[in-house]
This record gives structure tokens, C-alpha cells and sequence, in this order.
């Protein structure tokens, strides 16, 4: 056969839906960590996290 085939083009909605799988994953990833440093501000975890969210929220340790 040859010629247009829907189930080999990703659609649009397709695309949408990974997209926010995508989103509400990273969103649910950066909500766990950060309820962990809150729960655990005083022990190792709760400081290494912080820590390492304080250099992600730096734009200069991008740059490098």
C-alpha cells in the first residue's frame, strides 16, 4: 500500500498529550522535592536538596 497513513503520523493530540504527561511529571518531581525539604530541613537530605535547588535557581551556574 502506499500513500497517507494515519497511525504513523502523531496527530496533534497525541503530541498535546505527551507534552503534558511530560509537564505534570516534572511539576510532580519538583513538588516531592521540594515537600522533602521542607519535611526534612535539618537532616542530610533536606540540606543536600536544598542546596542543590539553590544552584538550579542560579541563572550563573547555567552558564558555565
Amino acid at each position: 500500500m502506499t500513500g497517507h497513513t494515519s497511525h504513523n503520523n502523531p496527530t496533534r493530540e497525541g503530541r498535546r498529550r505527551r507534552a503534558l504527561l511530560s509537564l505534570t511529571t516534572g511539576l510532580a518531581f519538583v513538588a516531592a522535592v521540594a515537600i522533602s525539604v521542607a519535611s526534612f530541613p535539618r537532616t542530610e537530605v533536606g540540606r543536600t536538596l536544598d542546596a542543590h535547588l539553590t544552584q538550579l535557581a542560579d541563572p550563573q551556574s547555567w552558564v558555565r
